[in-house]
């Protein structure tokens, strides 16, 4: 404790060194190494150098609008050209833990008065999945929706009403734009803290809903805009409901990473404390934070695993729930049984973060491998991955994230590959490559192993023999399954690391024109 008789826990620098540590993992890898980030990232190259190089226009098309997913988008084209692309980018992927875990802490300190010690279990859930999956805008959103809901509180607190609606309205349109989740999280954090501080006040259910969602309509000019955007956006695909066993699923793997009986070990630490205070009277739950926890619940229940053509729409809100419940445990009376769970939640913190920068560096690692081949493509290439997913028929715990990574060529050889995302409720960009249709977008990089059946990714050996060869100069093979080697005809190969290769395309000695 210091002077004061503050814990360390709850100190000013403990809690920023605590917030900055979580930038650890992502200090060593060239690229963090998420699974969508590399197609993010092809699509930053694109924004970025279409003006200036016409070859990239006859692949792509980059038009701005007003969509609810440009967060990381409009930083980098501020940042960009100042810094490069890829140090901007992985400076801003850095700082979104970090803006996470200061959220976190934030919101407990403005709620307990004081940080309780049970909030450093929260603090790795900036780790998630979905932030492992590469929902960089998503997350980015997320970290500013905890901070602007801290704030909220604070002027709340105040009493600062005025200063809460100039604030705010513009904050909202902010919000959505980084991404409309994070906007829709803002709002059940901001309707069920009005809700539970009306009732606190007396007032009866009908009033404090009332009130509660007055309050809120300060965050809901957005919602013209979201109407806008679902009017205009054609086929917004939204299905796969009440899938309670993939829901359960979610759950169990909210820290999957690696390992997974370190990840599944992680997520029964997250289960024991919550299990803990729940069940032990010297624990104090806050209803505001567990109102939230509760509402984001439901919404975890009711949400489509596909939502306007956004996947994992239900999966992306179960670690804020599990946050949200966390941070709504109260400070321990007894200083040495907080100082206790203080040093096992920093042990926590350490053990797990420890493991993601182990992991973090293995990627880093197989990526490099991987993007040794960047070396053998020439500028404005045109190039075909195409990327193994999952062992045999099945996808494991552990898998290579390197679906999206041939789009590390598009960033630094402007070269055209067929892994972008071509959807117009999500995303700016659109793929105009006519000559080769099924082999120009995302999901046509994915393949499996001969015989395995699955809805959306195509089997190896029918893509190798039906992808127009004229259509490309080089076909990129990455972790690929087992394959008949006579489809290999025509193809000359220019590299390989013992698993990965690069082929050149040679029409005249293929004999093939289709």
């Amino acid at each position: 404790m210091n002077a004061a008789g503050q814990p360390w826990w709850e100190q000013r620098r403990y809690l920023v060194l605590l917030a900055l540590s979580l930038a650890i993992p992502l200090v060593w890898p060239t690229t963090p190494p998420l699974t969508d980030l590399p197609g993010h990232m092809g699509r930053y190259a694109v924004q970025l150098g279409l003006a200036d190089d016409p070859v990239l226009g006859q692949w792509y098309e980059f038009k701005w609008r007003l969509l609810g997913n440009l967060g990381v988008d409009l930083l980098v084209q501020l940042f960009a050209p100042l810094f490069g692309l890829e140090p901007t980018v992985k400076g801003i992927v850095m700082a979104i833990p970090v803006m996470q875990a200061a959220g976190m802490l934030l919101v407990a300190r403005e709620i307990h008065g004081r940080v309780p010690s049970t909030a450093l279990f929260a603090l790795p859930l900036a780790y998630a999945y979905p932030f492992q999956f590469g929902f960089v805008n998503y997350s980015l959103s997320v970290g500013m929706a905890l901070m602007m809901f801290a704030l909220w509180l604070r002027l709340t607190k105040m009493k600062k009403w005025r200063m809460r609606v100039a604030v705010f309205v513009p904050a909202s349109f902010l919000l959505w734009l980084t991404h409309t989740y994070g906007w829709g999280l803002l709002g059940l954090m901001v309707g069920g803290s009005e809700l539970v501080r009306q009732r606190q006040s007396d007032a009866g259910w009908g009033r404090s809903i009332a009130l509660a969602a007055a309050a809120g309509l300060m965050l809901a000019g957005p919602a013209i805009l979201v109407l806008m955007a679902g009017s205009n956006a054609p086929g917004a695909h939204t299905g796969y409901w009440f899938e309670w066993a993939i829901k359960l699923k979610y759950l169990t793997m909210v820290f999957r990473d690696r390992w997974e009986w370190f990840d599944i070990v992680s997520f029964a630490v997250i289960g024991i404390v919550l299990i803990r205070a729940a069940l032990r009277p010297q624990f104090r739950l806050n209803r505001e934070l567990g109102i939230i926890a509760a509402l984001l619940a439901l919404v975890f229940v009711l949400l489509p695993r596909v939502l306007l053509y956004s996947a994992y729409a239900d999966m992306r809100l179960a670690p804020m729930m599990l946050a949200f419940a966390i941070l709504a445990i109260g400070p321990l009376v007894d200083r040495k049984a907080a100082s206790m769970l203080a040093l096992v939640g920093l042990a926590f913190m350490g053990v797990r973060l420890g493991g993601l920068t182990a992991s973090a560096a293995l990627y880093d690692q197989d990526w490099t491998r991987t993007t040794a081949a960047i070396d053998m493509i020439p500028q404005h290439a045109r190039i075909l991955a195409l990327v193994g997913v999952g062992k045999g028929c099945t996808t494991q715990w552990f898998v290579h994230r390197k679906e999206h990574v041939p789009a590390l060529a598009l960033v630094r050889r402007h070269a055209f590959v067929n892994d972008q995302w071509a959807i117009s409720t999500a995303q700016l960009l659109r793929v105009t490559k006519s000559d080769a249709p099924g082999f120009v977008e995302d999901i046509s990089q994915m393949v499996v192993a001969k015989g395995c059946l699955h809805p959306e990714w195509a089997q190896v050996q029918d893509s190798l023999k039906r992808f127009p060869r004229p259509a490309f100069d080089y076909v990129w093979l990455i972790d690929p399954p087992k394959f008949d080697p006579s489809l290999l005809n025509g193809l000359d190969r220019v590299w390989t690391n013992g698993q990965d290769s690069l082929y050149r395309i040679n029409i005249s000695k293929s004999g093939k024109s289709e």
